[in-house]
């Protein structure tokens, strides 16, 4: 081999070498500790350097805010033109925090981004209207007093304290009215709560995943002083994502497939009582959700979310 090939194999190797070096060390840096602003990444739910994460806390019964942003990368996405956007705010049941799988705000972040990429994905699947779901926020409560009314049952025939979801998702509709300075009307369009607990009203040996308020999006009904556009699901394993597909549905106004002509469709997402993993839309949904989109029923959804780059094609 002559000195000139010789030359340029060298130049070829260290080129190589750089790019797989340069490819590591983009892996290793985009999930790091939040102590030093990590960098996550997500698949297919909408997040960005401006996406808010909230811890609050107690101190002598005064409500403390922290709020952080660049935890999340910087990746522009691609969207229809007549793409509709769902800006969710997740709240975590302060009794997740102490578990062990969630005992640190990583692990809590790394869940949010695993069911609601989950979640974004199924609505992907949708074949008449163009949705995505953006991470308007994540709270995390630091201490039991953020959210007192959060009351655990014991019941008998339930191993583990039982939530009132109802009640719940109405006392926190009723907090979010009452802290617009925390968290503006106008910044999210759903809420959403995940909790380990079951409803105290259906417990653990049932298909029951959560509840939501019905054509809630977007809407506030100052007369009751509360914010009426949230859900609460049952978040216990890898599937309850599909809880949160199911939740957010009834949100935007799309009834359970038992209430149409799609009565006798079978594993689909909008059946009541779905214990699989479906990612099929019955027609009845399809076209419900094309209605809702038609006549504008929820305007807030039209409006682009800010917390990150979006290329409209």
């Amino acid at each position: 081999m002559n000195s000139g090939n010789v030359m340029l194999t060298k130049v070829i190797m260290k080129i190589v070498i750089t790019l797989l070096l340069l490819n590591v060390f983009s892996f290793a840096a985009s999930r790091v500790s939040l102590n030093h602003q990590a960098m996550f990444s997500s698949r297919s739910v909408l997040v960005g350097p401006n996406t808010p994460i909230y811890l609050l806390r107690t101190e002598d019964s005064e409500l403390m805010v922290e709020k952080k942003i660049n935890i999340f990368n910087h990746i522009p996405f691609r969207v229809e033109n007549d793409t509709l956007f769902i800006e969710v705010l997740v709240f975590i049941d302060y009794d997740m925090t102490i578990m062990e799988e969630y005992d640190t705000e990583e692990k809590i972040i790394e869940h949010v981004l695993t069911m609601w990429d989950r979640v974004d994905e199924t609505y992907q699947h949708l074949k008449k209207t163009n949705i995505k779901i953006n991470l308007a926020g994540i709270v995390i409560p630091k201490d039991s007093g953020v959210f007192n009314f959060f009351y655990k049952h014991d019941i008998d025939r339930l191993t583990v304290p039982a939530i009132n979801y109802g009640k719940v998702m109405d006392d926190m509709g009723r907090w979010l009215y009452n802290h617009t300075d925390i968290f503006p009307s106008d910044s999210y369009d759903a809420f959403m709560i995940s909790t380990d607990s079951p409803d105290v009203d259906h417990g653990i040996g049932n298909l029951v995943g959560g509840t939501a308020m019905t054509y809630g999006a977007c809407r506030t009904e100052r007369y009751r002083r509360m914010t009426s556009r949230g859900g609460i699901i049952h978040d216990v394993d890898d599937f309850s994502y599909r809880h949160a597909v199911h939740e957010l549905a009834h949100l935007i106004g799309i009834d359970h497939d038992q209430d149409t002509q799609c009565s006798n469709d079978t594993n689909t997402v909008m059946q009541a009582h779905n214990d699989g993993c479906t990612t099929t839309w019955s027609s009845c949904s399809e076209n419900s959700f094309l209605e809702r989109y038609g006549k504008n029923w929820f305007p807030c959804l039209a409006n682009i979310p800010k917390h990150f780059s979006l290329i409209i094609v």
